[in-house]
């Protein structure tokens, strides 16, 4: 086995670096000093506010305590448990099932944002384990083509097919992936993983443009007399189209693929309640944003957050249905995002970033392995310092979003 790891064909990640032009960087960026929260003297806390602030303060501090005693005297000792005997449990499994001759079930498994980055590398991932059907969904074709052929070469009997649904379509999104998840519980009796791995910042060429403005490099001209520090009431510069399109793609469609396949997953479980074989999963990619975001992060950071607190919670509604649900929380991962970042001044060094790589195979054992109890992080020392971060008090932390976004820790745009 190790050699057929170590021979392994070379697969490339395909890449889509695309940053917005600079006449609409200069349209949605920002100067530090004047988005600075204390600037004025009606704007600085008051006492009652500062003492508000030092009881919250003190709460997280209760709070971290117990959770630290509790994860020291309960969780540590269940843990080591645990690892002590899981390969004694796993050696008695194999020599239960020895002489089954049962062929293993055929896996289907779904990712949206496919094309790129997270998506293609947990694709690929994935594509290691023999007899699986991958279904790759995202816009772009040409590139899901490219990660679907590397696919097929990884494992024996792996199947691929892509489907281009653009997940800033209003009005078609929703429906296309709707029929397709259908079709497929009924093709595969059931999706085994869906993955949600689709997600856009504001950073790329077609987010804050249609993408037909985008392709022909239409930007409305700048007004002479406009300030660059506030977004504008229309046009791609607006709040409302910078929000709108951004919630489109990582909230509004991904919840419903999330949503629908929960549905499949359970309706399935209903049925054969108990069936070995069958043991779904939904993996939902949120971001070390959810824990403290840059205060420019606006839409970026309440969407992952949002995506964050519904893995989690989701996870509790799948127990009773033998549903795997996996919140995954990446940090600044080698992308086309964080490199359209990088280009538009994100001043995250691309060296200290983590490896797409690396995460999908951290994200596939922990799915197979069914573990509950805390997202997978990657890289590990970001998720441990911005989840820290967490425990400020409201006034202390619009300082930190200020301090993130001063220092163009997302860049120097709103997204």
């Amino acid at each position: 086995m190790w050699r057929q790891l170590k021979m392994a064909p070379k697969t490339v990640i395909p890449q889509d670096v695309n940053p917005i032009s600079a006449e609409l960087l200069k349209l949605n960026q920002y100067r530090s000093f004047e988005i600075y929260p204390y600037k004025t003297w009606r704007s600085i806390p008051s006492l009652s506010t500062a003492i508000y602030n030092i009881c919250l303060s003190t709460s997280s501090v209760l709070t971290g305590v117990v959770s630290l005693a509790a994860s020291i005297v309960i969780i540590l000792p269940i843990g080591l448990v645990k690892s002590t005997l899981n390969p004694f449990i796993h050696f008695i499994t194999w020599i239960r099932n020895r002489n089954n001759t049962t062929p293993p079930r055929r896996r289907c498994v779904v990712i949206t944002g496919s094309n790129s980055g997270i998506g293609a590398a947990l694709a690929l991932e994935y594509a290691k384990t023999p007899n699986t059907h991958l279904v790759l969904i995202a816009r772009d074709i040409p590139r899901l083509n490219l990660v679907a052929d590397q696919a097929r070469t990884l494992a024996d009997k792996i199947t691929t097919e892509v489907h281009s649904i653009d997940f800033l379509d209003y009005e078609n999104s929703p429906n296309e992936i709707y029929s397709l998840l259908n079709k497929l519980d009924a093709e595969f009796h059931g999706i085994d993983v869906a993955i949600a791995a689709a997600g856009v910042s504001g950073h790329r060429s077609g987010v804050l443009l249609p993408p037909s403005e985008s392709a022909e490099g239409h930007i409305p001209s700048l007004p002479a007399s406009s300030s660059t520090t506030t977004l504008k009431n229309d046009g791609p510069s607006s709040i409302a189209t910078l929000g709108s399109r951004i919630l489109q793609v990582n909230v509004n469609v991904t919840q419903q693929f999330i949503l629908h396949s929960f549905d499949l997953m359970r309706s399935r479980r209903r049925a054969f309640p108990s069936s070995s074989s069958y043991n779904p999963s939904i993996v939902i990619l949120s971001s070390v944003a959810s824990y403290f975001t840059p205060g420019n992060f606006i839409f970026y950071g309440a969407t992952k957050t949002y995506l964050g607190i519904l893995g989690r919670t989701l996870s509790l509604a799948g127990v009773e249905h033998g549903i795997n649900v996996l919140p995954v929380t990446p940090g600044f991962i080698k992308s086309p995002m964080t490199r359209n970042m990088s280009i538009l001044g994100c001043t995250v060094p691309l060296a200290t970033m983590g490896d797409a790589e690396r995460l999908a195979r951290r994200v596939k054992k922990r799915e197979e392995s069914g573990e509950r109890g805390s997202p997978v992080v990657w890289p590990v020392w970001q998720g441990l310092g911005l989840y820290g971060m967490r425990a400020g008090s409201p006034a202390f932390e619009l300082w930190m979003w200020w301090g993130a976004a001063a220092i163009g820790m997302a860049g120097w745009s709103w997204s």
